[in-house]
């Protein structure tokens, strides 16, 4: 178990700030994070003959982390997804947010969690797990979103290849939060192919679907006979085949289709690599990078609270949101 903290001299020099690198190794995987937005470059994973790859989809020039258009790899918050018209009403309340995609809020506007320096608070060496915590305070309606939060940010990486994320967040103020991590994952190990032989199991009964603006409706309706059932696995290259052509939509893992199953299971067979998540959020918003570039090369599953929807969070009240990635 090792952890190595130092500064990553290209992030530092491009954003004009010092930012640390921290790597997390059981000695036969190892992850590492930029404390800049928590970002993670690269999950380190053996295939099935035990060649190590890099299973996080990346830019192809390094400048490209300076925006950032697929927030990718990256920490989400206060809010995960659009919000409609970009308006937070809080018990009456309203609050006016960065239009940033179209006349929508989406992931918490250009100063975002994704564009703090996050400071390290903790590193930890056990038997059993390597980790890292790190902490942001969100200022009040910094972006527009109400509330002095302080925001903890936990990664774990134990000895049988689990990698646990967390975050906990109290509030001095009532507050709208719903964070998520927007991991892009290629389990070949290989970003230039696409992911049409990946299988997908997604334990839900329920979606939602979404309207022209990219805004998910309010209720959930049934998969049932829909290209959104993933209670059997299937290949992605079905669902690139036909409409909608890719996914960007939440899934409701409080109707699960088998309570004895983990909320989503990946897999890749040319490389044997394998991905199961578990989380404790009721939703998870699956989105297969649908635009030009890298299209349909990196699969995202955003654990979180539903999109468009408020998640308030009171002073009396610790934010709870844990997510874990099972990789063999």
């Amino acid at each position: 178990m090792r952890v190595e903290i130092s500064k990553h001299e290209p992030f530092s020099e491009l954003l004009d700030l010092e930012v640390d690198c921290i790597t997390l190794d059981n000695g036969q995987m190892s992850v590492q994070i930029l404390n800049y937005g928590c970002t993670m470059i690269s999950i380190n994973v053996p295939d099935r003959d035990g060649k190590v790859g890099n299973i996080l989809l990346n830019y192809d020039d390094p400048k490209s982390m300076l925006v950032n258009p697929l927030y990718l790899n990256t920490v989400i918050g206060p809010s995960a997804g659009r919000i409609e018209n970009a308006k937070l009403n809080l018990e009456g309340t309203g609050f006016e947010l960065e239009k940033n995609n179209g006349d929508a809020n989406l992931h918490g506007g250009n100063t975002g969690f994704h564009k703090q320096l996050w400071e390290i608070r903790e590193r930890s060496v056990e038997m059993n797990y390597c980790g890292v915590s790190l902490f942001h305070s969100h200022k009040h309606m910094t972006g527009g979103f109400p509330g002095n939060m302080e925001i903890y940010a936990h990664f774990r990486l134990h000895e049988d290849n689990r990698l646990s994320v967390s975050f906990k967040a109290t509030t001095d103020q009532m507050c709208h939060l719903n964070m998520a991590h927007h991991n892009y994952f290629n389990l070949t190990g290989d970003c230039g192919i696409k992911l049409d032989d990946h299988i997908l199991f997604i334990n839900a009964m329920a979606y939602r679907p979404l309207q022209e603006n990219g805004i998910p409706v309010s209720d959930s309706e049934s998969v049932v006979g829909t290209p959104f059932d993933f209670r059997v696995p299937k290949k992605l290259s079905e669902v690139f085949a036909k409409p909608p052509n890719g996914l960007d939509h939440p899934f409701d893992l409080n109707i699960k289709s088998d309570l004895d199953q983990p909320s989503v299971i990946l897999e890749d067979g040319m490389s044997g690599r394998k991905l199961t998540i578990n989380s404790n959020q009721p939703c998870v918003v699956v989105y297969t990078n649908n635009i030009g570039y890298k299209n349909h090369e990196g699969i995202c599953f955003e654990m979180q609270h539903y999109p468009n929807v408020v998640h308030m969070l009171h002073p009396d009240e610790e934010y709870n949101h844990f997510t874990e990635y099972i990789f063999e």
